[in-house]
Formats: structure tokens, C-alpha cells, sequence
């Protein structure tokens, strides 16, 4: 990526801690961190639009279809990489929100490495279909996708209020809610222990009052899971050479899309200009997304697990659980290393290969496209496979020691 081109952070942006920063400024930081997160928080007040054509038929002006065709290009000529930190983006995700969790477990559709293969399948399908058609034209496929994903939060949403009982905590059931298996957890505290707190008791206590998995601070955070640290640490998922313009252009696509699963221009997470969504997602990992990590559960690890163990069911080289939130702690310049000497060292290996691979051999656009093609030929196998009654049931019967 050109110097002046480049629009994420370097390696370790956080230059000081904030125990070595002048009182003045920790004061200005948390004035800030306060601020912005007390913004976010207001639209958990605010819930999610109730009818899809109105939000289409009122779509605001900043809705650019040439720009958001660009950014439909963007994100498929780096599909292999944008995948990826939308894969990861699920651990941040599953920390972020405790009540979205217990949503996400009601659901019981990811629970189990087979229900979360067949539920990131279809979406990632979905995702593809708002990457390839024309989701600004009715009766497109993305389109349709759209209606489709909108009405299902909706759907969601209606049932959690009307039945509030059943998602305060979701139900155990062995080897599938209660993530009974806790590899990693006791050396992950360990480690989160050095992490300072950051704003995550307000949120908390805020959470604590809100049943809406689906207000515009949730679709929000959700958002960011989407196009968030590919923006921030492109390098870190295969993202060079491209533009400002190409940024721009990948965060407007997100932006649309978000404005059509109910987000209002203000609490949309790419509103605004690039440097100020970069530094809202900046803001976000280190003031939420870090803290949260101290507070990890036996729910997140076990979902987690299932989102990685289920995507090797269709993408057999894709990295395992304990080496893929590894690699998202290098990315976020977290001290883990309670954490790596549990996972071994050829996990540690496979980090260190994924690193090299990501930051150097992707700069080639050959690479590039030779990982975008394996995907593709994943997904395009998957699709065979999704219907196949035989394979179906050989997936199924897999057996993972935490769901036994």
C-alpha cells in the first residue's frame, strides 16, 4: 500500500498507554471515551424501523450508486481478506453485547458447529448477493436479501418483546448453550487482567435495563462487525494498494446497507467523512472492544468455537478457534502470553505464517486472486453440498469434545 494512499493504522497505533499519558490528556480521553459512548448508548433508546419499503421509498440523498457499485467492487476484488475480519469480527461481536449473545443462543440456529455451518453459510451467501447485484433496484436478488434480512431482525425483535421471559437468560441445554468447556478462559484472564477497564461498566449497567437486540445502538456495533477492522488494520487481512477513494467507497456500501436494515444517519456507524469513521472504529476497539475482552464468558468461547469449528465445514483450511482469536489479539496488540503458551507452538507457528501471509505475500495480486478464487470455490461447493442429504447427515454426526 502507498504511503500516502495507506487509510488504516499501523502496527500498534497506541503509541502510550494511557497510565503513561499526561493526567491532562487521560482526562481529555476519558472526557472523550464518555461522550462518544454516551452518544452510542442513546439509541438503545431508539428502536429499529417497523416497515422496509417506507425505509426504501425515503432512501436520503447521500445514497450514491456509483460509489456504492465501486465499493461492491472493493469488497469483491478483496473478498479473502474482508471475509476474514468479518469472521473475527464475530468474537468481537459476541463480547461486545451479552444480551445480543443470549439472543443469538435463543435463535438456536449457531449453537452447534453444524447449525452455525449452515447458518454463516446462508449468510455469507446473502452477503454475496449485496456485493454482486443491484440492491438499489426491487426484485434483484441483493435486493430481496435486504427485505428478507430486515424482516427476520424485525421478526426477532417483535418476539423477544412479546415473550421477554425466554431470552433474559437463554436456556441451558448440554453441550450447546452452556458451553460447558473452558480451554482457553482461565489463561485468557490471565492476560485481559493488564487491559484497563475502559467505559464497558456503563455499558454494562445500561445492558443490564435494555431487552432491544435490535435498537440502533446494537445494529450499530453490528455494522462495525461488517467492514470495521478491515478498515482500521487493512494490512492485517490482505488489504493493499488501495485508495482513499476505495476506502471511501467500501465504507459508503456498508453505510447503504446499514441505512436499509434500519439505521438512522445518526447513530450509522459510516456516517460522516473516512478519517471520522476510522476514528469511531478506533475508538470503539480501544475503549469497548479491548475492556470487554476481561469479561469473556463460557458462552462467548463456546459460540465462538462453534462459528470457527462450523466454517471448517465448508472451508476446510480456514484457522481453528484457538489460532484465529490469537491472531486477532496481534492485531489488536494485545499481551497474550499465558494464552499462546497454552495454545502450543506450532499454533503459534500457524499465527506467525498467517501474519507474514497477510501483510506481505497478499501485496501480490496473483495471491489475491487465488485466495478470492479458493473462497468462491468453497461457497460454490458448499451450495452442492447445502441440499446433499448424505453429506448433510456426515456433518451433522461430527463430534466436538464441547458439544458432546
Amino acid at each position: 500500500m502507498k504511503e500516502e494512499d495507506q487509510t488504516g493504522v499501523d502496527d500498534g497505533y497506541e503509541t502510550c498507554s494511557i497510565g503513561s499519558a499526561p493526567a491532562s490528556a487521560v482526562e481529555e480521553e476519558e472526557e472523550r471515551d464518555v461522550r462518544m459512548l454516551a452518544h452510542l448508548l442513546g439509541g438503545i433508546e431508539v428502536d429499529m424501523p417497523r416497515d422496509f419499503d417506507a425505509i426504501f421509498e425515503n432512501m436520503p440523498e447521500w445514497i450514491d450508486p456509483v460509489k456504492l457499485k465501486r465499493g461492491q467492487r472493493f469488497a469483491l476484488d478483496y473478498y479473502f481478506g474482508v471475509s476474514f475480519s468479518e469472521v473475527v469480527s464475530l468474537y468481537v461481536l459476541f463480547a461486545l453485547s451479552k444480551n445480543g449473545l443470549e439472543t443469538l443462543i435463543r435463535t438456536n440456529r449457531s449453537n452447534t458447529p453444524y447449525r452455525a455451518y449452515r447458518r454463516y453459510y446462508e449468510t455469507s451467501e446473502i452477503v454475496r448477493t449485496w456485493l454482486e447485484t443491484d440492491i438499489l433496484e426491487p426484485g434483484t436478488e441483493g435486493y430481496e436479501n435486504l427485505r428478507k434480512v430486515f424482516r427476520m431482525h424485525r421478526q426477532i425483535r417483535d418476539d423477544k418483546f412479546r415473550n421477554p421471559s425466554k431470552y433474559e437468560t437463554a436456556q441451558r441445554s448440554p453441550g450447546t448453550t452452556d458451553g460447558r468447556c473452558s480451554y482457553l478462559l482461565p489463561d485468557l484472564r490471565k492476560d485481559f487482567v493488564r487491559v484497563p477497564p475502559g467505559c464497558v461498566e456503563m455499558f454494562a449497567h445500561t445492558e443490564q435495563h435494555d431487552l432491544n437486540s435490535f435498537s440502533q445502538c446494537y445494529l450499530a456495533i453490528t455494522q462495525f462487525g461488517f467492514f470495521g477492522l478491515a478498515l482500521v488494520y487493512p494490512e492485517w487481512f490482505g488489504i493493499h494498494n488501495c485508495s482513499r477513494r476505495d476506502m471511501e467507497d467500501f465504507v459508503h456500501l456498508w453505510r447503504t446497507i446499514g441505512y436499509f436494515m434500519g439505521l438512522s444517519d445518526e447513530y450509522n456507524f459510516g456516517r460522516g467523512t473516512l478519517d471520522e469513521v476510522i476514528d469511531r472504529s478506533r475508538w470503539l476497539v480501544r475503549a469497548m472492544v479491548k475492556p470487554k475482552f476481561r469479561d469473556l464468558t463460557t458462552k462467548w468461547e463456546h459460540m465462538s468455537r462453534c462459528v470457527a469449528d462450523g466454517l471448517r465445514m465448508y472451508m476446510p483450511s480456514s484457522m481453528p478457534f484457538d489460532t484465529s482469536f490469537c491472531y486477532l489479539c496481534d492485531v489488536f496488540d494485545l499481551d497474550v502470553t499465558n494464552f499462546k503458551k497454552t495454545i502450543g507452538f506450532w499454533q503459534q507457528v500457524s499465527v506467525w505464517w498467517t501474519r507474514f501471509f497477510m501483510k506481505y505475500l497478499m501485496r501480490f495480486d496473483c495471491v489475491r486472486r487465488t485466495m478470492n478464487m479458493y473462497v468462491f470455490g468453497c461457497l460454490k461447493r458448499a451450495t452442492v453440498e447445502f441440499n446433499d442429504e448424505t453429506v448433510q447427515a456426515r456433518l451433522k454426526d461430527k463430534v466436538f469434545d464441547y458439544c458432546s
